[in-house]
C-alpha cells in the first residue's frame, strides 16, 4: 500500500485530543456542580495546555526518536480554547 503523506496531519490529532479532553472534563465538572464558572473552566484549559507542553518536553528529553514541536503545542492550545468557547456558549444556554 502506498503511504499518503498529509502535511501537518498530526496537528489535527493534537487539536482533537485537547478539544475532547477539555470538553469531557468540562462536562464532568458541569455534571457535578450543574454550572461552570470561568475560573473552573480556565483551570481545566490551563491543565490541558500544560499537559501538552509536558508531553512535548518529555518527547524532546526522554526519547531519541521523537522531537518537540512548537506547532503541536499551538494545536493543543487551539483545541483546548475551542472547547473553552463551546463550553462557555453551552453553559450560558444551560444546555450542557
Amino acid at each position: 500500500m502506498p503511504k499518503i503523506k498529509v502535511s501537518g496531519f498530526d496537528k489535527y490529532g493534537h487539536f482533537i485530543f485537547h478539544f475532547v479532553f477539555t470538553m469531557l472534563w468540562g462536562y464532568y465538572a458541569w455534571l457535578k456542580q450543574h454550572s461552570l464558572t470561568y475560573k473552573k473552566l480556565a483551570a481545566i484549559v490551563v491543565v490541558s495546555i500544560f499537559y501538552g507542553i509536558l508531553i512535548e518536553f518529555l518527547q524532546e528529553t526522554c526519547t531519541q526518536t521523537r522531537q518537540a514541536d512548537p506547532l503541536d503545542v499551538l494545536a493543543n492550545f487551539i483545541g483546548a480554547m475551542t472547547a473553552f468557547l463551546v463550553l462557555v456558549f453551552l453553559n450560558k444556554r444551560k444546555k450542557i
